[in-house]
């Protein structure tokens, strides 16, 4: 990416009085890779993979919230192969499909998401290229991830138990259970869809996000019922939710119009989000609708 997390690695040797280590950013696209080399990081215009031109061994090689967006998984792993120290680790970040099953999030599942990964797939396909998982770990980031810090097979490092949880848990997820829990959306999605059309006032979302693009477009809601949606990212600001015809604006809109609602998109971030709106000065209410339904009273 543009190497924000790269560059906080630079303020934790600070912290810590240790030497800062040298750094590579792999990054495909032109305009954000330009950002990281602004930065000062040594940056590889390319998708990651054995073909990338340097001749570096990595101690670590994180890479978070990317996985999922990768359609060729071998060539990324053969790159693992190719540049990680023999005892280095790589420690790779996802959303857990298990966490988004169980708590209704279906609009995790979008374009960019090639693929939704459960532990125990992940965990033979590594075995079959010569890595082992040392260690899983649940976060909270995009309603829920996984950690995985992972070796190499000839590594000295050993696996410390806690992938056995994972295999054992998801043995439940069979043909029955997606079913199940395919009903269990359509049918929330019918209660949120009668919570919008049932307020007074104007209502607004906040997030430009991709997951809120597919939540508005499942339920069918269009600007007629939400006329603008905020987002903090200039990039989106003046453009429209793809199928709604709803425009994403500043947050300015606070000021200068009398909003009732905000309908908080990227659930994800809700407590972030709510903070930071009510510093802003926003005395409205908040709705939130997954992977619950919540309208907050606002103060």
């Amino acid at each position: 990416n543009d190497g924000t997390l790269l560059m906080a690695f630079n303020e934790v040797s600070k912290e810590i009085n240790v030497p800062i280590c040298e750094k590579i950013n792999v990054e495909p696209s032109d305009n954000i890779s330009d950002i990281s080399i602004k930065n000062g990081i040594n940056t590889i215009k390319d998708y990651f993979g054995k073909h990338i031109k340097t001749n570096k061994k990595a101690k670590l090689i994180v890479s978070t919230n990317v996985f999922q967006h990768l359609y060729d998984i071998q060539s990324f792993v053969d790159g693992i192969n190719e540049f990680l120290n023999n005892d280095g680790i790589w420690c790779l970040e996802f959303p857990y499909w298990a966490n988004n099953m169980e708590t209704n999030q279906f609009d995790q599942i979008y374009h960019e998401h090639i693929y939704y990964y459960l532990f125990t797939p992940l965990y033979n396909f590594f075995k079959q290229n010569g890595l082992k998982v040392i260690n899983v770990s649940e976060h909270f980031i995009h309603g829920g991830s996984l950690r995985l810090i992972i070796a190499k097979q000839n590594s000295f490092l050993k696996n410390d138990g806690t992938s056995d949880y994972y295999i054992a848990k998801e043995k439940k997820f069979d043909e029955d259970y997606y079913l199940t829990w395919s009903r269990k959306i359509e049918s929330h999605l019918s209660n949120c869809k009668k919570i919008i059309e049932s307020l007074s006032g104007n209502i607004i979302g906040f997030g430009a996000a991709a997951k809120g693009c597919v939540f508005l477009n499942k339920m069918g809601i269009n600007y007629n019922t939400i006329e603008y949606v905020i987002d903090d990212t200039k990039l989106k600001q003046g453009k429209y939710i793809p199928g709604t015809g709803i425009k994403i604006v500043n947050r300015n809109i606070i000021k200068e119009r009398n909003i009732d609602y905000i309908v908080i998109l990227a659930h994800n971030f809700s407590e972030y989000i709510m903070k930071s709106l009510n510093d802003y000065g926003y005395k409205g209410n908040y709705i939130i609708f997954l992977p619950d339904i919540k309208i907050i009273k606002n103060r």
